[in-house]
This record gives C-alpha cells, structure tokens and sequence, in this order.
C-alpha cells in the first residue's frame, strides 16, 4: 500500500473524475449498513455532486493505486446559519461560523485498514480557514467509531429515510 497517491482537485477536478467517484460511491454505499438505500442511489449522488463541486471551498482529496482510484474525501464550506436539513441546530457559536462539510469519505473495502482513510481526512481538513467542521455519519457504520476517536462530537440525529445519520462537528486548530 505504499505506493498510494493523493492529489487534491477543486470543483471543476471532481467534475472530471465523476465517474471514477461514482464507481466508487456505489461499491462503498452497497455494503452495509447502507444496503444501497435510495438516499445513496447513482442519480442522487451524481446530481448532488454536480452542485456540491459548485461550493465555495470544495476540495477533493484523492487516493490512486497506480492508475486505480481507490479512495476520495470531499466537503465544501457551509456559510455561517448553513446546517443539515432536519437536524438540530448546533449551539450559536457553531451555526452562526462558516463550517467546512465533510460530504464523503470513501476507501474501497480491500484499501482499508491501511491509514488510507485517516491520510484522506488529513489532507481533506488541512490548512482549512473554517473554525469548525461538520459531517453527517451513520453511527452503525464502522467508520463513526473513527470520527468519535479523531476527536468529533455528536451533535445530533438527522431525521431523514434510514439509515439515519447523525451531525458530527469537530473545533479545526486555527
């Protein structure tokens, strides 16, 4: 695995690899718990992107095997008053700063395990000019135990179709 490369592209770079990152999404969200529920279908995820690669401070992080893409993080800044849609308000000093969302965070199952993940977050959050950053995880999944020891915190449910998230924030070293 240490022949692994990360580069980091804006919007218009993601838009570029959509597919690759499509393959990706649908391999990673086929598994449990997400069992390929209609939240994470290909349609909702290539719209979603498209606009999201849009954002203000989008940044895509990826990780290649060679010429195999194996793993991608991507988030943008969410302006200050933005949050989840059907999640509780965080606290006024968390809603009312500008926020970097952590929208994917993506390793194929047979990469994992090898700090892919852990270097993809790394390079995803460094240097990032938000005070705080925010994402949405389900909890049954292997990765929140991750979150909770890289020191994010629960800041509630996201009442949506299962499986159900919950809204994470993290303080970023400023």
């Amino acid at each position: 695995m240490s022949d692994i490369a990360f580069a980091r592209r804006d919007g218009d770079g993601a838009l570029a690899q959509l597919d690759e990152l499509t393959e990706i999404h649908q391999q990673v969200y086929a598994e449990a718990p997400y069992n390929n529920a209609p939240k994470y279908g290909r349609h909702q995820f290539i719209l979603r992107t498209t606009e999201q690669a849009k954002s203000p401070g989008f940044t895509l992080v990826t990780a290649r095997d060679g010429r195999t893409l194996v793993g991608y993080a991507f988030g943008f800044t969410m302006p200050p008053g933005g949050w989840w849609a059907c999640a509780p308000v965080p606290s006024p000093s968390i809603s009312n700063a500008a926020k970097f969302a952590v929208i994917e965070l993506l390793v194929l199952a047979p990469y994992r395990g090898h700090g892919i993940g852990r270097t993809l977050y790394d390079e995803l959050l460094r240097d990032r000019d938000e005070p705080y950053a925010t994402l949405a995880a389900v909890p049954e999944a292997s990765a929140y135990s991750h979150y909770l020891r890289w020191g994010w915190q629960p800041a509630g449910r996201i009442a949506s179709e299962p499986p159900y998230a919950e809204a994470l924030v993290l303080a970023l070293s400023q």
